[in-house]
């Protein structure tokens, strides 16, 4: 009876033992399910946002703006006494409606970059510091030609095309072929951004 006794408590402390083996595997995989769920959740909303991203910045360079973008100067402006004046308030307007859903993209990215950064260390924000630049450049080169177009600044208006305006021209408007470097630069951007994220999309629930 004695040594049934000890037998008996030594396959109490084995199960036991072996219930905190299996209970430690178990919150271990638990934990690994988890970060692979964040990962998957926080690389399929960085990937969609930098879709848009970029089909706003192909919708920014756009040619064609519709009348529907564009506005006419209010009465009270000094840009209703002219055509002129009201052809820049016009492209003023569009551009600013174009700008401003890419802006609330942008910043939906940089939200969800400060916690990719912290998983994924920092090669993925100088991924994206490297977009976010091409883009700045656009936005200066529009503002840059707004500033052309606007019959009260007289002082940075030119009577012929520079070089300088040539290029910018070039880069404010999307061409679909292989002549278009700026969209060059960006895909380029976007690839090695994919490059990075994708490995996070493996996760499985």
């Amino acid at each position: 009876m004695f040594y049934l006794k000890i037998i008996k408590e030594i396959m109490i402390i084995i199960t036991s033992v072996i219930g905190g083996i299996v209970a430690i595997i178990g919150l271990n995989t638990w934990k690994a399910q988890q970060r692979g769920k964040i990962a998957f959740e926080l690389s399929r909303r960085l990937l969609s946002n930098t879709y848009k991203l970029r089909d706003l910045i192909k919708h920014l360079r756009s040619p064609y703006m519709s009348g529907g973008e564009m506005e006419n100067p209010p009465d009270e402006s000094p840009f209703i006494n002219s055509e002129e004046g009201k052809r820049y308030y016009r492209q003023y307007s569009g551009y600013k409606k174009r700008l401003t859903p890419l802006e609330k993209t942008k910043n939906k990215i940089l939200v969800d970059l400060t916690e990719a950064e912290a998983l994924w260390g920092a090669e993925i924000r100088e991924k994206y510091d490297q977009l976010f630049s091409t883009i700045n450049e656009l936005v200066v080169e529009i503002d840059m030609y707004l500033l052309r177009l606007n019959p009260e600044q007289h002082a940075i208006r030119f009577s012929g095309e520079t070089t300088e305006q040539t290029k910018t021209r070039n880069n404010l408007m999307y061409r679909s072929s292989k002549n278009d470097e700026f969209n060059q630069k960006i895909s380029k951007n976007i690839e090695e951004i994919e490059n990075l994220i994708r490995p996070h999309l493996k996760y499985q629930k």
